[in-house]
């Protein structure tokens, strides 16, 4: 008797609305709820395949049009506010001394000296 083969589920931690099955991506389109004694609870979820280029197309149509309204130091200001200001601190001075940043690869972080900081996880 042979085993059956499971599919491979993966919830994508970054968004959680992104479910990755066999190695294909399906997105979050409807979320159905349900009243138990007055109380609304969550029901089903229903997924449909990822279409990767519209959605990078959808994303560049957003941040076009975000750029039009705001400044890289406006962004930036508002991403450094979740570091404590002691680490602040510590990476101006770190700066100021010489250490070179460099932007990581993967994520919106970076690489001071041997510090590092990272703006989103």
């Amino acid at each position: 008797m042979e085993k059956e083969k499971r599919d491979e589920v993966i919830i994508n931690q970054e968004d959680p609305s992104v479910i990755i099955i066999n190695g294909k991506k399906y997105s979050a389109t409807r979320i159905t709820t349900k009243k138990i004694d007055g109380v609304t609870h969550g029901d089903k979820v229903y997924f449909k395949p990822l279409d990767e280029a519209k959605f990078e197309a959808d994303l560049d149509t957003v941040v076009n049009e975000i750029k039009k309204q705001t400044t890289n130091e406006e962004l930036l200001k508002e991403l450094i506010k979740c570091v404590s200001i002691r680490e602040i601190k510590r990476l101006a001075n770190k700066i100021r001394k010489g250490a070179p940043v460099k932007k990581q690869k993967g994520c919106l972080g970076f690489k001071i000296g041997k510090s590092y900081i990272q703006l989103i996880d």
